[in-house]
């Protein structure tokens, strides 16, 4: 009895320090990783609009629920036209992107955030040039067609996309 006390105070030690330690390390470096994804968002953005600013604006989030950010983008304070944050659900996980949508009423690139959720060569190919092709210069409100071999995920993606544009027609077009 006594031993079974003793292990179970060493083992309660040991967990209280493991998870002590953990969130030492957690927030040492959630800034630094937090900040780095800030900045891969920014050169994303930057690719899409190229020396434009972008302004984050604010949008009912429980009508457009798989939109995580909108951002107007501006060169020379002409507004070009909004890129959409998507997190949407794929096959894995959460499925996220960048879509542009520009004033002419044309999708103007299509740029993953992060596809690491699905199955590699399948799913992750919506993370490729390959998708990418299927919606860049498209006009807005056309289909677009799934990859074959990925389209639970490819689904996911325009889905994700469909919402976009269904919010960009009812505030911005």
């Amino acid at each position: 009895m006594k031993l079974i006390v003793k292990l179970t105070i060493f083992l309660a030690l040991v967990a209280g320090l493991s998870a002590g330690a953990m969130s030492y390390v957690f927030n040492l470096t959630n800034p630094i990783i937090t900040n780095a994804q800030k900045e891969a968002e920014t050169k994303q953005l930057n690719a899409i609009y190229k020396e434009s600013t972008f302004k984050s604006i604010s949008f009912n989030h429980k009508t457009y629920n798989l939109i995580e950010n909108i951002y107007e983008a501006k060169k020379d304070e002409q507004l070009e036209g909004y890129v959409y944050k998507i997190s949407t659900p794929g096959y894995g996980g959460n499925i996220v992107y960048l879509v542009a949508l520009d004033q002419s009423g044309k999708y103007l690139g299509y740029s993953p955030i992060d596809v690491t959720t699905e199955t590699s060569g399948f799913g992750s190919r919506v993370g490729t040039k390959e998708m990418a092709d299927r919606i860049d210069k498209k006009k807005i409100g056309a289909g677009i067609d799934t990859l074959s071999g990925a389209t639970i995920s490819s689904k996911a993606v325009v889905k994700g996309i469909n919402q976009a544009t269904a919010h960009y027609q009812k505030n911005y077009q």
